[in-house]
């Protein structure tokens, strides 16, 4: 399986429909049916049904697109890992953070980390348990404080 076609697989889900995820990658509308194709063959199941006015998931389609979004999200961070590795720190940190205790309980951590950090941009989004849980398994926050009891067969809790 290649990780472009994963790729190809979110666009088209997310902009529901084959040409204007064509148009978002750059790519022909035809590379990306036979891609979507070959990974549907490859995994011997039908992922999208096309319809008039887009596409929708299949069951199948629907376990695909949760992984795929999370492998994504994964290959991501590490190829940015291993970018960054002798650089300082660039970029930006998305950190969850339950609601109202953000600021009185992080503020001094928050410093610290900006002033170690000086070129780290950090966003902090201020979500409720299952808001958080969703953030992190899509990838839009990288990591969060949270309130127990707390998903720990997905993510490692410290």
């Amino acid at each position: 399986m290649d990780i472009r076609v994963l790729r190809y697989f979110i666009e088209v889900v997310q902009l529901n429909g084959f040409s204007r995820a064509a148009d978002a990658l750059f790519i022909t509308q035809p590379a990306i049916s036979r891609s979507i194709k070959k990974l549907e063959d490859e995994l011997g199941t039908v992922l999208l049904i096309r319809e008039v006015d887009g596409v929708k998931l299949t069951d199948d389609g629907a376990i695909l697109y949760e992984h795929a979004k999370q492998i994504l999200a994964q290959f991501n961070s590490m190829n940015k890992a291993l970018n960054d590795k002798d650089e300082p720190l660039t970029g930006a940190l998305n950190v969850g953070l339950p609601p109202v205790i953000a600021s009185t309980y992080f503020a001094d951590i928050i410093m610290a980390f900006s002033s170690r950090h000086p070129n780290v941009e950090l966003k902090i989004f201020e979500l409720g348990t299952k808001q958080m849980e969703d953030a992190m398994l899509e990838g839009r926050v990288e990591t969060a404080a949270v309130m127990l009891p707390f998903n720990d067969k997905d993510f490692e809790l410290t």
